[in-house]
């Protein structure tokens, strides 16, 4: 279970499993499907069948609690027979409606975005300190990104001692003659 909450100064930050920043790049991609995300089909299924669409055990239920306490949920089941599309539910409790004979419910099929959108692994949902270095370790004759002051920096001529330098000037010789 992940829970993540905006602080008083508008930063995401997870609550759960552990309590640390959260990374703002995964946390607007989830929020801005759950914005945006549309649904081109329903159908609308007796209540009993929903096992039939992976909803009764669901590869993730996303809870949302906005400033106005207003709550929302989706519930992802699995996917179509194609794997184009999601089987959920939105706001399962409140789009089920009792019929003459038996329990009805509303599936939307969604973007399958939306199973990238939450299976990813917990350190992405960190948020990296501006001193974390990258996944990748730097080659012993690189400089460090900390070292780096600029992207141009590898450009620049290395020390006097060092062996490029002495031979700068019959680089440039054959420039200055041309």
């Amino acid at each position: 279970m992940l829970s993540f909450e905006k602080d008083n100064a508008g930063q995401w930050q997870m609550q759960q499993p552990e309590s640390a920043p959260a990374s703002d790049a995964s946390v607007a991609y989830l929020l801005n499907l759950l914005a945006t995300g549309e649904s081109d089909r329903t159908l609308t299924v007796s209540a009993a069948d929903t096992a039939e669409f992976g909803l009764d055990e669901p590869s993730a239920t996303i809870n949302v609690v906005l400033d106005n306490e207003e709550t929302h949920q989706l519930v992802l089941g699995s996917a179509n027979f194609d794997n184009s599309a999601i089987y959920a539910q939105a706001d399962p409790e409140a789009n089920s409606e009792p019929s003459a004979a038996e329990a009805e419910t509303t599936i939307l099929l969604v973007s399958p975005d939306f199973v990238n959108a939450v299976n990813r692994p917990l350190e992405e949902w960190r948020s990296r300190p501006a001193t974390e270095p990258t996944p990748s370790a730097p080659d012993a004759d690189e400089p460090s990104d900390a070292d780096e002051p600029s992207i141009e920096e590898p450009d620049v001529t290395p020390p006097a001692a060092s062996e490029s330098e002495a031979s700068e000037p019959e680089a440039t010789e054959p420039v200055e003659g041309n």
